[in-house]
């Protein structure tokens, strides 16, 4: 080793302990560990929504064969796990390996192997940390293991944070894709300022699009010219005496640029941020409502004549009389 045990960690606590993910501290972290360990390589895989590994960072001290991506799968379910509770695994090739342990030195197509997972809160693996040799290499002693043991703690903990903010992502991403293929049209705004929060792709494409609505009051979008509040909007309904949220209040509604008719259903929650919102969903029932008009205009007219029939007639008696 280069540096001695304290000053490598001096030096990567000093380099680690910026508050945001950088991918030039990455670098050079990678650098210095290869340097440190007289690794070939340092490779950084994280984990996409598809469950594959891609690279995202790596170091390398030679030309090395590099996989750019790979399934998670194609590493053994039972020694995921295993990787996942430890803090690292150093394996050799030529050893009594497992058949698992070997596929992995196969899979990087080296001869001695440093792997450290980058897990969750549910040991699920979100990343990788690969330290690559091609060259068959005794295990350490017990005192440089334990060195490696602090430093890929440290370097793990660092990479956790992004893998953590793409796993937030991921599910933004997941939870934006249900509620914009629900068919139903979908917007959030502030109960009391009625500043729009949220809308979702089919309640914006009518208007313009998502960057019509943000930032906006509802009834600025949704009927331009207007200047407060609309006398219909039911948000005293959903609402009890303390102002929590009650129920679920639902009523239709026709658009008036294009008539279009449409069930709505709102109701008051709290926001992420804590504030009280108003959630605003509707499904479109124009067919519906046309529907009910041919078979009301049936029920009452001729068929032949298109005059009005007996039904008709009655009907009318009675509300005249």
């Amino acid at each position: 080793m280069v540096q001695s045990g304290d000053t490598l960690v001096l030096s990567l606590a000093e380099l680690l302990g910026g508050k945001q993910v950088d991918t030039g501290v990455i670098d050079r972290a990678l650098a210095e560990l290869c340097s440190a360990f007289d690794f070939d390589g340092g490779l950084i895989y994280e984990l996409d929504q598809y469950n594959h590994l891609h690279l995202k960072e790596r170091f390398l001290r030679k030309e090395l064969p590099l996989r750019g991506s790979f399934p998670i799968d194609a590493v053994d379910a039972a020694y995921r796990s295993y990787l996942a509770q430890e803090t690292f695994v150093w394996l050799e090739g030529g050893q009594k390996n497992s058949a698992a342990e070997n596929a992995l030195l196969e899979l990087f197509a080296a001869q001695s192997l440093v792997v450290a997972s980058v897990v969750d809160e549910t040991l699920q693996i979100y990343g990788l940390l690969v330290f690559v040799q091609q060259s068959a290499r005794p295990v350490p002693p017990a005192g440089t293991q334990q060195l490696l043991k602090t430093v890929l703690s440290m370097f793990g903990r660092y990479i956790g944070v992004r893998v953590y903010q793409n796993k937030l992502t991921f599910a933004k991403n997941s939870l934006e894709s249900i509620l914009d293929n629900t068919g139903i049209d979908i917007y959030v705004n502030d109960f009391h300022t009625h500043d729009i929060l949220y809308a979702n792709r089919s309640m914006a494409a009518p208007y313009g699009g998502i960057s019509q609505f943000l930032g906006r009051k509802c009834w600025e979008v949704l009927f331009p010219g207007q200047n407060g509040p609309c006398a219909f909007c039911p948000q005293q309904k959903l609402i009890d005496e303390n102002g929590e949220p009650t129920k679920i209040y639902s009523w239709d509604y026709q658009r008036p640029f294009d008539g279009s008719w449409f069930r709505v259903f709102s109701a008051a929650f709290r926001w992420v941020d804590g504030r009280l919102a108003h959630v605003v969903s509707s499904a479109d029932i124009t067919d519906n409502k046309r529907n009910e008009a041919l078979v009301e205009y049936l029920a009452n007219y001729d068929s032949l004549t298109n005059l009005p029939n007996r039904r008709m007639l009655v009907k009318e008696c009675e509300r005249r009389i």
